[in-house]
């Protein structure tokens, strides 16, 4: 009799002990999916240069100053260092093209849901008039050398000394070298990251016949090295350390996904393929988070 009311009484203390556990055990909730807000929410500010080439840009008196028609790049580091600002002008003939300070601009999606973005500046229409005249095939850095920046009291600020620029409208179609120096593709858009003032990554497309057929890969900036081609200073030359095996098996950039294409996951995929470091870790924000 003994036994029996010890093991019921152990049996008792047991599951005791099991109701406790239980009782005290987190209950955890299931993760719920994101809503269409927050997967938007999710992704980085990047836009292609189709997304940005062509806005209107207004001042802080919401009045049209001019035209985005192009942004210029430090090669050597993937900075936005300028915009290209058309004013004037009727159908583009007549129109002047000045390089304005890309941290004087502000960028802001339209919504929370839109790939769009609008555009605003700190400067006014003279201002913009009055900074440095960019012309079609010229040098940038021997147009400039030293330039005024309107938006500080600092007066002249010397261009970095090792800076290569160049203008995302003639890195558009230069030729990519593998590491073995065999040519993988071209360039065919730039994306950028305005807030951050840099270049996110490039789209480089290859093969196919008329356009039909061609794969299309992402590269990150940090992948790539871009210079002046010696033979013809007029043309770029692109190099990557990757080899054309890996280049062939590089993340495919999907044209028609760009909710992916501009998702922190991808990038990051993306950077870790070719063991680049995210451009968010080194880029410093440079437009204000201030809507238009």
């Amino acid at each position: 009799m003994k036994n029996q009311s010890l093991s019921l009484g152990l049996a008792i203390l047991a599951l005791g002990s099991i109701s406790f556990a239980q009782a005290t055990k987190p209950q955890g909730k299931p993760t719920p999916k994101p809503t269409a807000t927050e997967a938007v929410d999710q992704q980085v500010h990047v836009y292609k240069l189709a997304h940005i080439v062509g806005l209107e840009l207004s001042n802080d008196a919401k009045k049209s100053v001019g035209e985005i028609n192009d942004v210029v790049i430090d090669a050597s580091t993937g900075k936005l260092v300028y915009a290209v600002v058309g004013q004037g002008g009727a159908l583009g003939v007549g129109e002047k093209q000045h390089l304005v300070p890309w941290e004087s601009l502000r960028f802001m999606r339209k919504d929370s849901a839109s790939t769009e973005c609008v555009a605003s500046t700190t400067l006014s229409g003279d201002q913009i008039a009055s900074s440095p005249e960019y012309k079609k095939g010229e040098p940038i850095a021997g147009a400039v050398g030293s330039r005024t920046n309107p938006t500080t009291d600092k007066g002249t600020v010397a261009e970095p000394a090792n800076a290569r620029l160049v203008s995302a409208d003639e890195l558009t179609g230069t030729k990519l070298q593998a590491s073995d120096k065999s040519e993988y593709g071209e360039i065919e858009d730039v994306v950028i990251a305005p807030e951050q003032g840099c270049v996110a990554y490039t789209v480089l497309a290859s093969g196919g016949v008329l356009g039909l057929g061609e794969k299309r890969i992402a590269m990150p900036w940090k992948a790539t090295e871009i210079s002046r081609d010696p033979n013809d200073k007029q043309a770029l030359v692109a190099r990557t350390v990757a080899t054309k095996a890996q280049l062939e098996k590089a993340p495919e950039f999907v044209s028609n996904d760009w909710n992916k294409m501009a998702s922190r996951e991808w990038m990051t995929d993306l950077c870790a393929y070719y063991s680049a470091e995210p451009f968010w870790n080194h880029a410093r924000a440079a437009s204000a988070p201030k809507a238009p």
